[in-house]
């Protein structure tokens, strides 16, 4: 996606989402904005600008097979899809993540009326962290005290399309 942005002069960046595709304009008003984002006030970045993520994997959907699931969902970086559902609630995407492999679950048959916030969880090929409590109809597998969203922070969102994301077992 990012060399078709440069085939056309008058596009920045182009994001691909879900079902969506943002086109980010040519511009003065971008541009500065562009050049104040920067990863060092999205959390804990390392020299590659992966985020790490702390994580207790003491989620109540675990299952049985809660060692392989963690070994799976640890084994490598995730990517940052898209942001939506909730501000800061990134859809995190890996290749490996197919029906049948172990991170592979369907969204629950019904949701839960409250999701605490810094639960870590997994639906239909995406993991996610919720940024805030909520409803949720996703697998529930572990808990950070990472700030997913915090809007005293330069950039709120501690997760941005396109960051890779690795989590790590606490």
């Amino acid at each position: 996606v990012g060399e078709a942005a440069r085939t056309v002069p008058s596009v920045v960046e182009v994001i691909a989402a879900g079902a969506t595709v943002l086109i980010e304009p040519d511009g003065a008003a971008v541009r500065a904005a562009a050049a104040g984002a920067h990863t060092a006030d999205r959390g804990h970045t390392d020299a590659t600008g992966e985020v790490t993520v702390a994580v207790r994997y003491d989620g109540p959907d675990l299952g049985d097979d809660g060692a392989r699931l963690i070994a799976a969902h640890t084994w490598a970086p995730w990517t940052v899809s898209f942001v939506g559902f909730a501000p800061g609630f990134g859809y995190l995407v890996r290749d490996d993540v197919v029906p049948g492999s172990v991170l592979w679950r369907p969204r629950r048959a019904e949701s839960r009326p409250r999701v605490p916030a810094g639960s870590v969880a997994i639906a239909a090929g995406y993991c996610g962290v919720y940024p805030r409590s909520s409803p949720g109809g996703w697998h529930l597998i572990g808990t950070t005290d990472a700030p997913m969203f915090d809007p005293r922070r330069d950039q709120p969102a501690l997760l941005a399309p396109g960051m890779r994301v690795r989590f790590v077992a606490l």
